[in-house]
């Protein structure tokens, strides 16, 4: 209802980063599949692996706007990775500020 929503690749109980890359690539599918039906204004990713294994090669991007990047026509953004220092994380936070701000609340 707030136009917004968090999902998995993988769907199951794990410690963190313990999912092989196949693992994670078995869930790409499904990850197009909500976007296309849901169509979200856009596409965040809080770790690089993830967002790596999405777009299908490696990201030099270190957070921010996923250039060249869009699942289901919808861009993507990566938000700075957990040992980001507190500057990045600020900035990481306010661009989602802004995002979520620019976006239309009654999309297609």
């Amino acid at each position: 209802a707030a136009g917004h929503g968090i999902t998995d690749l993988i769907k199951r109980p794990s410690p963190r980063d313990e999912a092989s890359d196949q693992e994670l690539r078995e869930g790409v599918g499904p990850l197009w599949q909500k976007i296309a039906l849901w169509r979200p204004g856009a596409v965040v990713f809080i770790y690089k692996r993830v967002a790596e294994i999405a777009a299908g090669r490696s990201l030099q991007e270190p957070w921010g706007q996923l250039h060249g990047i869009a699942l289901a026509g919808r861009p993507c953004f990566l938000m700075p990775g957990p040992y980001a220092s507190d500057v990045q994380v600020n900035e990481g936070l306010n661009l989602l500020r802004n995002l979520g701000a620019s976006l239309p609340v009654d999309r297609p």
